[in-house]
This record gives structure tokens, sequence and C-alpha cells, in this order.
């Protein structure tokens, strides 16, 4: 609200004759949709348990600003099929401050394990709240890979001039897990790391706006100009912008 906008006194209070905001409100959270509560409680309910993977996701995962996080493992003796050295750790992460990531591995870790980086390296100087012994914590973030898409729709003449920017709004709101409630029987929580990008996924944003309207349908759906899936790395995770959309309508 901008300033001297709030001039109505909705509870009566005993002596207030007026009331005004002098300065201009601060905008607050938009509310929790189901999606995202069963997404968040889903990435947290292991928080207090003593499996280190377990546990370190779910701490990682309630750092504010965290979107997708992969705690690798390998508790073997040799090297395994990701490259990972044997008796290792690699978490990697999407999202919040590297030194509330680091505080949160490093709550989390097992003494004398290797931290692995197998994507982007971070490392970050924890010092202990309990202690006050510095130490470095290594993790990764995902290796990003920008992946295009074209959308084709003919249109039976039904749809608004808003309709392309609805289909991009659509998409970008899909792959960040944001689009679709909980009583929708489709993938809500967008694409996680290493997870790999098929095309029919993405007829599902774009029908949820057509829908809306008419008879007009999809035409086509490519990703960087094909329709064979993106293969992402077990270390990648597929990023998508604005820039990358283009959605024609004919």
């Amino acid at each position: 609200a901008s300033i001297d906008t709030l001039t109505k006194i909705v509870n009566p209070v005993s002596g207030w004759q007026s009331v005004t905001n002098a300065a201009p409100a601060t905008p607050g959270t938009t509310e929790e949709t189901d999606a995202e509560l069963r997404y968040r409680r889903a990435t947290s309910v292991a928080l207090a348990g003593s499996n280190q993977v377990d546990s370190m996701h779910s701490a990682i995962a309630s750092v504010d600003g965290v979107r997708r996080v992969k705690v690798y493992e390998n508790d073997t003796g040799a090297v395994d099929a990701n490259g990972l050295p044997a008796h290792s750790i690699a978490p990697i992460v999407d999202g919040g401050t590297d030194a509330a990531v680091a505080m949160a591995i490093y709550i989390k870790k097992n003494p004398g394990v290797l931290q692995d980086q197998p994507g982007t390296p971070v490392n970050v100087a924890v010092t202990s709240p309990v202690t006050g012994n510095t130490k470095t914590i290594n993790f990764s973030r995902p290796v990003y890979v920008d992946i295009a898409i074209t959308v084709n729709v003919t249109d039976d003449g039904s749809l608004p001039g808003t309709a392309a920017q609805e289909i991009e709004d659509a998409i970008l709101e899909y792959v960040d897990g944001t689009l679709l409630d909980s009583v929708v029987g489709f993938n809500q929580t967008g694409f996680d790391i290493g997870e790999s990008v098929p095309v029919g996924r993405f007829y599902t944003p774009v029908n949820k706006v057509l829908g809306e309207y008419g008879g007009s349908f999809v035409t086509s759906i490519l990703l960087d100009g094909g329709s064979s899936p993106i293969t992402i790395d077990f270390n990648e995770l597929a990023r998508f912008t604005s820039a990358n959309i283009t959605v024609n309508i004919s």
C-alpha cells in the first residue's frame, strides 16, 4: 500500500478517530501452496534423524532460498559409477547462500568423511557454534544446462492476445514446481538435479492455459530444436528462462 492509503479502522479501538500509514507497506510472502507444503515436508521430515545423508538433505533443504538438493554418497571402498571417491559424500545444492548451506552441511556431516565436489565447487570456512573451531566445508552448485523451448500452437480464434505470455509464465511456474496443486494428478515439483527432461512434460503447462479457452491445440513442442529428451547428468540441473522460451501461435 502507498503512503496515506490505509485509512480504515477495521476493528474499533477506544480513543482512535482516524488512522493512516506514514510509510509504504512492505509486501509480505505469498501464501504457500499445497504442493509447496508437501515438498517442504518431504524434504524436512528426516531433519532430526541420525542417517547422515537423509538428515543432511533435510538440513540443507531447510535453508532459506534453497530450491533443489542432492546428497550423493559413496560408502564403498572404490570409486563409484559417478566418479565419487571411496567413502565420500557430495552435496549438490541449488539456491541458498554459500555460508548458510555450508553451516547446514557442517552440522550434519560425520567426522572424517571425504567431501567431493562433482559440480561447480564451493569452499567455505565454517566456525563451529559449539567449539569455535574452524572447518572448511566443500560442496557443489549444479552445472546448469540451459534449455530452449519452442511451443507451436494452432489457434481456433478463441485465444486472447496475452496467450503467448500466459503459456510462457505457465512453463516457468511448472519447472519451478508452483503451477500445479497437490490435487492435480501430474508431476508438481519441476525438475530435480540429475533429472533428464522429456518433451512430453511440457504439454501439461501449455494445455493448462489452452484449456481455459476454446479448442486451440498444441501443434508441437521442441527442446533445443528437437523432440528427443535432454539428458541431464547426475551433477547437472536443467535451467529455463523466459529468454529461452518461444511461443508461436498461428
